[in-house]
């Protein structure tokens, strides 16, 4: 397995995609409030919200990623990145904003996952079918070595997000 690749998903949503595209773009500020125990804090650092060139520091939490250094057998040292009520953090650039294609796309400049990963890029894109929306989001990554975990923890985290916003705005649209 190489050190770069990509991880791409959609999860189904029942909230418009255009609220997805606020959220994840020109309110990001907002997912604070929608998502606190896993997002507790966001901070603009330059620009405008969601807009590119936009550099933003995020604290989060993701739960238990580890990196086992030393090999797959077992006798590899176990190193833990993150942890429950480890608080994270990563300073953001929005890259790209395509309201064509209805996309955002963000590079991690700093923070502990770089420990893990030499670039991370993570788009997401609103999907429109017949029957149903998506956020589909593709995480591009460059391991710091072959003891650097795949990504699915950030998989899980944007999942987790993504439904915690799902069911946040399900909810207040109920009300």
């Amino acid at each position: 397995m190489g050190l770069s690749g990509q991880l791409e998903f959609e999860v189904e949503i029942k909230t418009p995609g255009s609220v997805f595209l606020e959220i994840y773009g020109s309110n990001k500020e907002h997912l604070p409030k929608i998502c606190s125990h896993i997002v507790p804090r966001i901070d603009l650092l330059e620009g405008e919200w969601g807009q590119a060139g936009c550099v933003i520091m995020v604290y989060y939490s993701i739960v238990d990623m580890v990196m086992v250094v030393g090999g797959d057998d077992g006798g590899g040292c176990r190193r833990t990145i993150g942890g429950e009520g480890k608080e994270m953090t990563s300073k953001e650039l929005v890259e790209e904003v395509d309201e064509k294609n209805k996309s955002i796309t963000y590079n991690l400049l700093e923070g502990d996952l770089m420990k893990l990963y030499k670039t991370l890029r993570f788009t997401f894109q609103i999907i429109t079918t017949n029957d149903a929306e998506f956020v589909k989001t593709k995480i591009e990554y460059e391991k710091v070595s072959e003891d650097a975990p795949y990504p699915d923890m950030l998989k899980d985290f944007v999942t987790a997000v993504t439904q915690t916003i799902d069911a946040y705005y399900s909810q207040v649209s109920n009300h």
